[in-house]
C-alpha cells in the first residue's frame, strides 16, 4: 500500500495534471497513458551550434624610386598580416517554471476539528488590552508604505526576459601571414625633378598593388615567389607629362634704377627644357597702410635658357590696371616715394611638362620714386 502511494506522489509532481487525467481511484492507475502522454510532449529545442568570425590587418609599405639610367631591383620589405578569431555560442537558458499546483495550501490541510480553541483558553481576565498599550497616535500605516501594487508576481511573470538563448562570444589571436615583397622595375626614363611612388600591401595571404605615382604607366606582372620573395614586376609602356618642378625658376635680383624695375631670374632645368618656351606673369604691388594695391598684371615669354632679366616701369602696369585711373595714377600721393614688390609665376611651354602656372612667393619690398 505504501508503494502506490509513493508511485503515486511522483507521478503528480512530475505532472500536476496526471491526477485529473490519469487517476481513478475505483480503477487503478493507467500508466500506459501517462507513458503516450510524456513522449508526446515536444523536448525543448537544442541550441544554435555556435559561429567563428576573423579579421586580418593590412600591412603596407611605400617604395620610392629616384631616376635612373637602367633597371631597379628594391630591397626586400616584410609585410605581416595578423589573424584575430571571435568565437561565439550560446548557452541555453531554460524557461522558468511557473509553481507546482500543490505547494500552496492543500485541501484538508486546514485546521483539524478539536484543534480549535478549547474552553478555558479564551482570554483571561485581566489579560487584555492595556490602558496605554492600544495603537499610538501617529503609529498606524503611513502612507506610501502599504503594499506595492505588482509587488507579489510569480516567478514565471518576474523571469519571462530570461528565456531563449545567450550568445557569449570571446577573442583570440589566430594566424600570422608573413610576405616578403620587393619591386623589380625596367628602365625608364625621369628627369631630375621626378620620382615614383609604389605602394605593396598585404592581407591574410593575398598581396597587391595599391597605389603607383608616377608619369609612366605601367604594365605590372603578378608578383611570383623565388626564395621565399614576391617580386612584382614593372615595365613602362608610356610616359604622361608631369607638372613643371616648383623650384625650377626663382628670382636672383629685384631693383629699381629710375625709371625702371628689373627682376632677374635663374633657371635650374635650362637643359632639359632646351628648346622650349618659358612664360612669366608679373603682377607688381604697391605697399599700402591697410592694404595692399595692385597696379596691373604683364606677362613675358622667352626662349628657354640659363637666365632671365624682366625691365619695366611703373607707368606700364598704371596703364595696365583696370582698377586705377589715370588721375589717381598721377594723384601725387600715388608718385610719391613708396614701397614696391612683385607677386609672380611661370608656365612652362613645350613637351616635357604640362603648361599649369607654377606660383611663387613674392619679391622683397624696395623704394620707388
Amino acid at each position: 500500500m505504501k508503494k502506490i502511494f509513493s508511485i503515486l506522489a511522483l507521478m503528480a509532481f512530475v505532472s500536476p495534471s496526471f491526477a485529473e487525467e490519469y487517476m481513478d481511484f475505483d480503477r487503478g492507475v493507467n500508466l500506459e497513458l501517462y507513458k503516450e502522454s510524456m513522449e508526446s510532449r515536444p523536448l525543448p529545442p537544442p541550441p544554435p551550434t555556435g559561429f567563428v568570425t576573423a579579421r586580418f590587418t593590412t600591412d603596407c609599405h611605400t617604395f620610392r624610386l629616384s631616376p635612373s639610367n637602367s633597371s631597379i631591383t628594391t630591397n626586400v620589405y616584410r609585410l605581416t598580416s595578423h589573424e584575430f578569431l571571435n568565437e561565439c555560442h550560446y548557452v541555453y537558458v531554460p524557461d522558468p517554471h511557473p509553481p507546482h499546483p500543490g505547494h500552496g495550501p492543500q485541501p484538508g490541510h486546514g485546521p483539524h476539528p478539536g484543534h480549535g480553541p478549547q474552553p478555558g483558553h479564551g482570554p483571561q481576565p485581566g489579560h487584555g488590552p492595556q490602558p496605554g498599550h492600544g495603537p499610538q497616535p501617529g503609529h498606524g500605516p503611513q502612507p506610501g508604505h502599504g503594499p506595492k501594487p505588482g509587488h507579489h508576481k510569480s516567478a514565471a511573470v518576474e523571469m519571462q526576459d530570461t528565456k531563449g538563448q545567450q550568445l557569449v562570444c570571446r577573442a583570440r589571436p589566430g594566424r600570422t601571414f608573413y610576405h616578403n615583397v620587393r619591386l623589380n622595375v625596367n628602365r625608364r626614363d625621369l628627369y631630375p625633378w621626378e620620382s615614383e611612388e609604389f605602394t605593396v600591401c598585404a592581407e591574410q595571404d593575398r598581396v597587391w598593388m595599391s597605389r603607383q605615382d608616377s608619369p609612366y604607366r605601367y604594365n605590372v606582372y603578378t608578383p611570383n615567389a623565388s626564395y621565399g620573395t614576391e617580386t612584382f614586376e614593372l615595365k613602362p609602356q608610356y610616359r604622361n607629362p608631369t607638372d613643371p618642378d616648383a623650384d625650377g625658376v626663382n628670382v636672383t635680383e629685384f631693383r629699381y634704377d629710375a625709371p625702371y624695375f628689373t627682376m632677374r631670374l635663374s633657371d635650374r632645368w635650362s637643359y632639359e627644357y632646351n628648346g622650349e618656351r618659358l612664360r612669366v606673369r608679373v603682377e607688381l604691388f604697391k605697399d599700402k597702410f591697410l592694404s595692399d594695391k595692385s597696379l596691373g598684371v604683364k606677362y613675358y615669354e622667352f626662349d628657354t635658357a640659363s637666365d632671365y632679366e624682366i625691365r619695366f616701369t611703373r607707368d606700364e602696369f598704371n596703364g595696365n590696371d583696370k582698377s586705377v585711373s589715370a588721375e589717381e595714377a598721377n594723384e601725387p600721393e600715388t608718385r610719391a616715394n613708396k614701397k614696391y614688390y612683385v607677386k609672380w609665376a611661370f608656365q612652362r611651354l613645350g613637351r616635357v611638362s604640362t603648361d599649369r602656372f607654377v606660383k611663387k612667393d613674392r619679391t622683397d619690398k624696395i623704394e620707388a620714386e
